[in-house]
């Protein structure tokens, strides 16, 4: 299936009657039409002075320090590259699935390799699904979700309050003391509530220095070789996260949930087990103190 963010279900599988279907099939077919207009337009624009270049390369990219982003329309819009230092992106929409992923993907920005620093993404909509329900005429229920790729980029300091992150590709990032104060990064969706469509968090090799994360709700999430060193974890729930091979050197993991996460060559160092000890006089280790 790909990472976790790239999800869909057919929640029921019922013959759907040709007519409906046929009228359904045109607005997909539609829609799909509207969202690549959209796209290739989204590129040309100008937004508050901010010009936003299209096919950014890494000697040319949108270069908008400071810009005010806030509530723009950027789904499908590639910022990879970008200069965005200090932008405000606050409630800026990111991410919209709105058709079936057989006829048109979700539109997602691409923040690939962007510099973020400092930037304000509070509330901005970085996860994005889209449900058609079961109906009174048998169609299938379906459920698509997809996130923004943020794959390699800087945000160190950067602002991602109340941001639904479940389904964003936040893998290599520069995260050191980001802020994710009423973030989410896991969630199930859908329409058959017996096959919910769930997504987590990708910080594969992220940097996450000295974030606060206490009582954050990271079930699931992947933490595979992230650097946490210093992070503050106390009273987290961590069940069922990956955190193969991460660094909680000097972490605060006090209170923290870690029921059947995957914990296999972590580095622990000076770290604060949940159970209040030390991993250096528990053997260099949590495992038994969790």
């Amino acid at each position: 299936m790909g990472r976790s963010g790239r999800l869909w279900k057919a929640s029921h599988k019922v013959a759907p009657r040709r007519a409906v279907v046929g009228v359904v099939m045109a607005l997909l077919v539609a829609a799909l039409s509207v969202a690549t207009t959209v796209t290739a337009a989204s590129a040309a624009v100008t937004i508050n002075g901010c010009t936003i270049v299209a096919n950014p390369t890494p000697t040319n990219f949108t270069n908008c320090p400071g810009a005010n982003l806030s509530g723009a329309a950027l789904a499908g819009v590639d910022l990879s590259f970008a200069n965005l230092r200090g932008a405000n992106l606050s409630h800026a929409v990111l991410a919209d699935c709105f058709t079936l992923p057989q006829f048109a993907p979700c539109l997602l920005a691409n923040f690939s390799h962007a510099d973020l620093t400092r930037a304000d993404l509070t509330g901005a909509t970085t996860s994005s699904c889209f449900s058609l329900l079961p109906n009174p005429f048998h169609l299938p229920g379906l459920t698509a979700c997809d996130g923004v790729t943020m794959a390699n980029a800087t945000l160190a300091r950067a602002d991602l309050s109340d941001t639904d992150l479940s389904f964003v590709d936040l893998s290599h990032a520069d995260l050191e003391r980001a802020s994710f104060k009423g973030a989410t990064t896991f969630e199930c969706v859908g329409s058959d509530p017996l096959l919910p469509v769930c997504g987590a968090a990708d910080f594969t090799g992220a940097d996450l220095a000295h974030v606060d994360l206490s009582g954050a709700s990271l079930e699931a999430v992947i933490l595979d070789g992230a650097n946490l060193f210093s992070a503050n974890l106390s009273g987290a729930d961590l069940r069922g996260a990956s955190l193969v091979g991460a660094n909680l050197t000097d972490a605060n993991l006090t209170g923290a949930d870690l029921n059947i996460a995957n914990l296999t060559g972590v580095i622990w160092s000076n770290t604060i087990c949940p159970d209040g000890t030390n991993s250096n006089r528990d053997g260099s280790t949590c495992v038994g103190h969790l």
